[in-house]
């Protein structure tokens, strides 16, 4: 991975985000849908802690009941984007192939086994394939409950012009 790549990843993120949230917006069912809710909370959630776990900063979590409702959510979600973009800026191509400290791998290692160490590319694609398969999870409750999701493949996203995201 380089930088350009980390930045990459993370645009389509945010707009493939940003597609999902107006979605969200344009349905009444959905803003009071409590999955969704849930799902929204958590998808952001692991984003933040990851690049606080990159960036080596103090960890810290939310819980989904701070937050009356999904516009407070989106309000929490959406400064993330530019740190993340700023953040990408500053990484040295060497620090990819680093490992990374996660404060929650004694935990996974308690529930699972021994956990080998990952490194910043490893940690990028974790992020971004997460944020994917809860976006589709997302995509899915719209459909239940009588909306249409937007498209948000990588590919659409390049051959759209790798748009930038409209909130």
């Amino acid at each position: 991975m380089d930088r350009n790549e980390f930045r990459d990843l993370m645009t389509h993120m945010e707009w493939a985000d940003a597609q999902a949230w107006r979605a969200i917006r344009n349905l009444p069912s959905a803003r009071s849908d409590e999955r969704i809710k849930w799902l929204c909370h958590h998808s952001h959630l692991v984003q933040s802690i990851y690049l606080q776990a990159w960036r080596g900063d103090a960890f810290q979590l939310t819980e989904v009941t701070a937050y009356p409702d999904l516009a407070a959510i989106e309000a929490w979600a959406r400064p993330y984007y530019p740190v993340v973009s700023a953040f990408a800026d500053t990484v040295d191509e060497s620090t990819f192939n680093q490992p990374v400290d996660f404060p929650w791998s004694a935990m996974i290692a308690e529930k699972f086994g021994k956990v080998l160490p990952a490194t910043l590319s490893e940690s990028v694609w974790q992020v971004a394939s997460h944020s994917t398969y809860h976006r589709g999870q997302v995509a899915t409750r719209i459909r239940e409950i009588g909306g249409e999701p937007p498209l948000v493949d990588f590919l659409y996203w390049v051959w759209s012009g790798k748009p930038a995201p409209q909130w």
